[in-house]
This record gives structure tokens, sequence and C-alpha cells, in this order.
């Protein structure tokens, strides 16, 4: 695994390491978790300054990780599964979900027409930031392969982010790229309407949760890089995951576009799963994790049970 480290205390450039180390094996009574985001407490920064006034070390290496998020990924003996609740991280999707049902079909193919020229374009969509994780030349070189094959093919970018310049520079001859920067509202929502495909190239994020939302298949590669979050594309049924090349990717989008029945299939998985991963499911699993746990622990009353389910307490 790779992992930030110190075995002195002191100053972050002095002391901290980050290198591989060996992967940890859960003991008994525990479970291991690989890592999605870390944030940086300030107790993890005053523990490894000394700040405390002791320069001693607690033990002869350690890993600074207060906060963290991830999955779940080994158990040790003696946890029992009732003892472990799947949240399912999601961002609220009722306002896009909202706009889309507002955008008529008909305003949606005209503005397909308009931007590409035909109402028959077939569309790939991404949506999210122009950074490196997000393999943005993977995803032209890919997309470039797809339009060869498939002549009415486009491809539509929105978002901002490092690598803007580059992309505007590397497209500028290819009309049937389209740049849009940043977007939102009924805008965003527009565009996520007339697209046939989500895709996604590089590093997953929460914008797998809004492509469920619309109903729009998600085509993405396999990475050591993806969040928890990936494990809600299930291959075959809501979406595709291929190798990460450009060949093996054009194919998983090829295969889509060229198939109605399979974008059917992938559509209806897609639109099933959207009410699968939103804030009320997320907090419904939360509550109910909570309640598992103080029931397991004999401290869950009626006197809590009340507390914990009133509107009150949702703020």
């Amino acid at each position: 695994m790779l992992a930030a480290w110190y075995e002195k205390k002191g100053s972050a450039r002095d002391t901290l390491v980050v290198s591989d180390l060996p992967d940890p094996e859960p003991g008994p009574g525990e479970v291991r978790v690989r890592i999605a985001a870390s944030a940086v407490n300030p107790t993890d920064t005053k523990a490894r300054a000394g700040r405390k006034g002791s320069m001693a070390m607690q033990f002869p290496r350690v890993i600074p990780h207060q906060d963290g998020a991830g999955t779940i990924d080994r158990v040790g003996r003696g946890v029992p599964e009732e003892k472990i609740t799947t949240v399912h991280n999601a961002t609220d999707t009722a306002e896009l979900r909202r706009l889309l049902q507002e955008i008529s079909d008909e305003e949606a193919l005209s503005a397909k027409e308009c931007m590409t020229g035909s109402r028959s374009s077939k569309i790939g969509l991404y949506c999210g930031m122009m950074g490196p994780i997000k393999a943005l030349p993977l995803l032209l070189d890919a997309a470039r392969r797809v339009k060869q094959r498939c002549p009415e093919f486009h491809l539509v970018l929105v978002g901002s982010g490092p690598d803007r310049a580059w992309l505007e520079a590397s497209i500028s001859s290819e009309p049937w790229i389209h740049y849009l920067g940043s977007r939102y509202g009924r805008e965003s929502a527009l565009y996520y309407k007339m697209a046939d495909i989500f895709l996604l190239a590089g590093t997953a994020g929460l914008s797998i949760v809004d492509s469920f939302a619309a109903g729009l298949p998600l085509l993405a590669t396999r990475l050591s890089t993806h969040p928890p979050e990936i494990s809600y594309i299930i291959d075959g049924e809501n979406g595709l995951l291929s190798l990460h090349n450009a060949e093996e990717f054009s194919l998983s989008i090829l295969s889509v576009l060229s198939n109605s029945a399979l974008m059917q299939r992938l559509r209806r998985g897609a639109e099933k799963s959207g009410y699968c991963y939103t804030m009320e499911a997320m907090i419904a699993n939360f509550k109910g994790g909570v309640e598992e746990c103080l029931a397991l622990n004999g401290k869950f009353s009626s006197a809590a049970k009340r507390n914990l389910l009133s509107p009150e307490s949702e703020g």
C-alpha cells in the first residue's frame, strides 16, 4: 500500500516519508479499509510535530490518519456482519431529476440538432473536472477511434480545471468535440437529457450518481485509483468497464452505440440504480446502521429511537 508515515517527530519536511508499505492484515475484531480519501486532521499534525510537549514516539512507526473514508475490503476473525453498515455515498440528485423532468424530449432533440446538426447524432457526455486524474488524453483518443467507425458520434465535455487550456488547444480543429466549460442548473441538465451515454476514462467520483440519476449508462475504465463509488457500476447491467486503454475503451463505447437492445438494457439498469444512490437512501442507511449498533450494545431505548426518527433530529 502507498502510505505517508514517520518514525520520529518534528516538521513535516524532516519527518514524513511517502512510500510503499506491506498491506496490513486485520486482526481479530478488526476490519481493513481501502482508503479513498484521507483528510489532514489538526491532531495528526500536532502529534507529529510534538506540540503537546512530548517528542517520544508512542509507536516505532506512525501513519497519521484521524479522518478518512473508504471501503472495507477485508474482515478479521470474529467480526459479525451485522456490525457492518454500507452507507453508499451519494449526492442530492433531487434537483437534477426535477430539471430533467421539466425538459421535454422535443427540447432535448432541438438542442441536439442545434449543437450537432442532426437529431440522430449519438452523444457521449463527460461532466466533471478537467484534470490529470480524469485521463482526458485517453478519453479523446478513444473518442476519435469511435468517430472513425461511427460518424454520427459527438463528444460533449462539461466542466473546468487545470487541463482546460490544453483541452481547448487539443480539440480546436475538431468541431464534433464540444467543450462547453462549466454549466450549471437547467443548462447542465439539458446536456444530460440529450446524451446517450456517460464516459469516464479516468478516476471515478460522484459523477456516477448524477449519471444514473439521468438514466445514462456509465462507461468507465478499470483503474486501481477508483474510489468506492466505482462499485456502483455493475458491468453489463448499468454500464460497462473496460481495460484502461483507448482501443478497449472505444470498443466498449461502440458496443453500446451500435446495439440498441444493449443500450436500452443499460439505460433501464442505470435508471434503477439512480434510485438506490440518493441522499435519502444514504441517510436511511446511516440511520439504520446507528440503530443496529445501539441495539447490539443494548443502548437503544424507545426514547432514543423516537429522538432518532423525529423530524427535528434531521437537522
